[in-house]
């Protein structure tokens, strides 16, 4: 048993591989921005901008180059065409978003949490930290700097063409996004820190450019740029959202209680308060229209709420989908957004209320449920390549990492979003499991709901693919009385498994139904159970001759079709199997808690087993390699865990991995897949999936040693490679076995590695379920028989010293004697005689003989012809016996040099054929003239 280090650091320091990101990622992570043409819609999304357009919902544009996630974006006031971005990488990066350009990145000290512009000052840029501390055991904050960008802005100013491409300065030439931010000139000027802020303050600019209002969890303060003054107010209640009036001295404060708070008269001493409540939950953001008059508000409820102030009275925009975490409104009022829990973005007409664009991402299920939820990993749909993964509540999505889109998302549970009751748990159906059949045409899915009270309702759906359309055709109620654990599809029938916790495993196949309405539906076709333990997982083989299950911490065997045991395999130390799968023509993984081991299928032994406790666990579609994660250890009090996570990658032959990926937290994934090969000679590419859901993939493309001498298992082999030894079919195409105590493997031969036994011999000596198609075994069997034999001189000198016997009077004569091997060339290696088979018979011949078209009556005679010397003396006896007989003698007969090849297979009559032939004569004139 080999030990792995499970956090994931096999050296003292691991090198840092890089991920480039696929596809996927949050659409907003802070507030939307309209330009002024509200035309485009600007997103914050990770570590990139994105620029959509609001007609077609599309992404136009994605500009990349900071390195931390991007905080916050900015039009900039002196020219339309330019944004300005703040990023955790502690940078300010200036942008053409028209042509995608970086034109001036400025490294301040700190982390920038967000920007703001001034009416009054457009030249001045400020932003504001959250520096993290420890003070008193509250949070601190840092101070609200200020950024002078006015001579970089005035070589910039273009107000009379909306369409000019004026954005690049003389000062700052213009440099792709995609250089990442590293070319282009780097500012470093001077900030003045003008404000320390309190308890993880934000900042808002006044419309009217007099003043700036900052908030906190329980606090918010008031900070004045001319005069430099600041007052700070505390408020009873936990603020979770601030917002200006664009006219008057007023601010709207929302709560964790659903209450919007109008503070007035802000800059006086006395202040005016109304109260606006609707909202049930907390108030997630709040936003005024362009003179005042209306507020809007949402939340959890997934209810868009717009007030009118004067009058009180609200309009409503319901049944948005999911809780709305965000909210922006286009400088003219013309149209409203609202940003979702489920990663997307919906575009609203302001006068209609209609929604008329909607920007979808990655969804996600953000119900409050108070638990994990259920998640049906990744998978690859067979016939179009798309990824499919959870979606919104009760809905699978289909990505397009091509167009890095989602292109679909199928409805599996039929409900609507509600919100809670205060904050009481939700019980919901999850979509669980997920399984296609290998032509695509059939997908199954599992759907589970359990809320402690009442029996748990476990449901096996079954959906036929039409193109682009499921369609229900099975609903199995009840499936299984405990939750369902695994769900595998048959490589080449339409059969489904499912393992469940109530110890049962059953098959599932497509039937007709009969009667007038003949229909296929799918029912269960047999039940089986193994000395009741609970069934964890399932795979099958990709000959789909096995199934594997795992029960307990028993690892079993089954025929699929017949469901017969097979065999029965005990892990080590009896510790539950947690997954099963396989990995090769013939080897088996499997892991628990502590444990990985992989199975020699052929003796039902431990090729190899390695102490790794698995977090994440993938095998590439072909089940030639397989990635496992490790479970980070549980460290002592007081010791800081791993920032890093590691990502291994085996083949079923060796112990040792063949790669070893270490990434940074951030990239840390949450769910892996192999993607496959775009050519057949290329390897399949590992897709990892993070808790931002975004799909990312390792940048090099670098190949190690050990992971290209794997292609060696998939070409026939005739010579012993490494000192593995080889049975069955393992001689012809190189399947590894363990190896031998001698790992040397010098001075052997593959008689004494296989016991004395030829190839050819123990083909079929293994079990039938690891023996290939018989059209795959046909052509490597023939050409390791019949290959071309090279003659000896040991051969030449046995064959002079034995004497050729006669043939008989029948036999055609040959010059070239019978080669005859000696007994003790047998022992040498198969290599050394490529012309002989078991028994020790020569085929060398062969070769020419079906080249040329001989009969198999012509291969018999031309193994036995006397020499040339011989030949002419028995034609001569032969030519005197016919003489004394009366036979006619043709003397012209015996050639002086006979070629077996040009025989014409002539022989004289015997005195028998004779006779019969003059009687068929005789008979048949007596017929005639009768």
């Amino acid at each position: 048993c080999l030990a792995l280090h499970c956090g994931g650091e096999m050296s003292d320091r691991p090198r840092i591989d890089d991920v480039r990101r696929v596809g996927g990622g949050p659409i907003s992570t802070s507030a939307l921005l309209f330009d002024l043409a509200s035309r485009h819609l600007f997103t914050a999304s990770a570590s990139a901008v994105c620029v959509h357009s609001i007609e077609t919902g599309s992404t136009l544009r994605r500009l990349e180059g900071h390195a931390g996630t991007v905080t916050s974006v900015k039009l900039n006031p002196t020219n339309r065409l330019q944004i300005y971005s703040g990023s955790l990488d502690k940078t300010i990066k200036l942008w053409d978003y028209k042509d995608a350009v970086l034109l001036r990145t400025f490294e301040v000290h700190a982390p920038v949490a967000g920007l703001l512009f001034l009416e009054t000052a457009p030249g001045v840029l400020f932003w504001w930290t959250h520096l993290v501390g420890k003070k008193k055991g509250k949070a601190r904050l840092g101070a609200l700097h200020r950024l002078v960008v006015s001579e970089t802005a005035a070589a910039l100013v273009d107000d009379d063409d909306d369409d000019s491409d004026s954005g690049t300065a003389a000062d700052a030439p213009a440099t792709s996004s995609s250089d990442g931010g590293k070319a282009g000139p780097v500012v470093g000027e001077p900030v003045e820190a003008v404000f320390e802020g309190k308890e993880g303050r934000n900042w808002l600019a006044h419309p009217t450019g007099r003043y700036m209002v900052g908030y906190g969890d329980r606090d918010w303060g008031i900070y004045w740029p001319d005069s430099g003054k600041s007052k700070s107010r505390h408020v009873g209640k936990s603020v979770t959202c601030f917002a200006c009036h664009p006219t008057d001295d007023c601010v709207a404060i929302g709560d964790d209680k659903g209450k919007i708070t109008m503070l007035h008269s802000i800059t006086s001493d006395k202040l005016v308060q109304s109260t606006y409540h609707w909202h049930s939950h907390g108030v997630s953001s709040v936003v005024f229209n362009s003179d005042g008059t209306y507020m809007m508000s949402g939340g959890e409820e997934a209810v868009l709420v717009i007030w009118q102030l004067e009058t009180g009275n609200k309009r409503f925009l319901p049944r948005l989908g999911s809780p709305i975490i965000g909210l922006g409104i286009s400088i003219r009022d013309t149209h409203y957004a609202t940003v979702h829990e489920d990663n997307s973005v919906q575009v609203i007409d302001a006068l209609s209320l209609k929604i008329i664009g909607q920007i979808r991402g990655l969804r996600r299920d953000n119900t409050k449920t108070g638990r994990p939820d259920g998640r049906c990993g990744l998978l690859v749909e067979p016939t179009t390549g798309h990824v499919v993964l959870n979606g919104s509540l009760g809905a699978l999505q289909f990505f397009n990492l091509d167009r890095d889109s989602v292109v679909k998302e199928q409805q599996v549970v039929d409900r609507l979003y509600v919100s809670r009751t205060e904050d009481e748990e939700m019980f919901t159906t999850t979509i669980e499991k997920v399984s296609f059949s290998r032509d695509g045409e059939w997908l199954a899915t599992i759907e589970y709901r359990n809320d402690g009270e009442t029996e748990c309702d476990v449901r096996l759906k079954f959906w036929r693919v039409s193109g682009n359309k499921y369609t229900l055709n099975t609903s199995a109620d009840s499936a299984h009385k405990e939750r369902i654990t695994s769900l595998s599809a048959h490589p080449t029938e339409k059969l489904f498994v499912t393992t469940g916790g109530d110890s049962r495993f059953k098959a599932w196949g497509l039937q007709e139904t009969g009667g007038v309405h003949n229909q296929e539906t799918w029912r269960c076709l047999y039940v089986r159970s193994y000395l009741e333990l609970p069934c964890t997982s399932s795979s099958f083989s990709a000959d789909s001759s096995l199934l594997a299950v795992g029960t307990g911490h028993f690892v079993t065997l089954w025929d699929p079709l017949t469901c017969d045991l097979v065999q029965a395999i005990a892990t080590v130390r009896a510790e539950p199997v947690r997954g099963v799968s396989f990995c090769s023509k013939s080897d088996l993984v499997s892991f628990g808690e502590s444990h990985l081991t992989v199975w020699n299928l052929l003796n039902c032994s431990v090729r190899w087993r390695v102490q790794l406790a698995v977090d994440l666990f993938c095998v590439d579609l072909a089940q030639t390699r397989f990635a496992v994660v490790p479970r980070k250890p549980v460290l002592a009090e007081g010791k800081t865990p791993s920032t890093r996570q590691t990502i291994l990658e085996f083949v079923a032959a060796k112990p040792k991995p063949i790669r070893q990926r270490t990434v940074k937290a951030y990239n840390a994934a949450c769910d892996m897949a192999y993607l496959a090969p775009v050519d057949p000679g290329s390897k399949p590419t590992l897709l990892l999936f993070d808790e931002d859901r975004t799909f990312k993939a390792f940048t090099d493309g670098r190949e190690s040693a050990a992971e290209s001498g794997i292609k060696r298992i998939l070409a026939p082999l005739a010579s012993d490679v490494d000192g593995l030894a080889r049975q069955g079919y393992e001689s012809l195409f190189g399947g590894q076995m363990a190896p031998d105590a001698d790992d040397s493997g010098e001075g052997r031969s593959l008689d004494a590695v296989r016991g004395g036994k030829d190839p050819s011999q123990m083909l079929f000596d293994v079990p039938t379920h690891v023996v290939p198609p018989m059209d795959t075994v046909a052509g490597s069997f023939m050409n390791l028989l019949l290959r071309k034999r090279k003659r000896t001189d040991a051969d030449a000198a046995a064959a002079e010293a034995t004497p050729a016997e006669d043939a008989g009077d029948d036999t055609i004569m040959s010059a070239d004697p019978p080669v005859v091997v000696p007994y003790g060339a047998m022992t040498r290696p198969v290599d050394a005689l490529p012309g002989t088979v078991a028994g020790g018979s020569d085929l060398g011949f062969l070769v020419d003989f079906f080249k040329r078209g001989k009969t198999p009556e012509m291969l018999r005679n031309a193994n036995s012809v006397p020499s040339e010397k011989k030949q002419s003396t028995k034609l001569k006896k032969r030519s005197k016996k016919g003489s004394k007989k009366g036979m006619p003698v043709d003397h012209s007969a015996a050639p002086t040099n006979v070629e077996p090849v040009a025989s014409t297979g002539l022989h004289p009559l015997s005195k028998r054929k004779k006779l019969k032939m003059s009687r068929k004569r005789s008979d048949g004139s007596n017929s005639a003239a009768s």
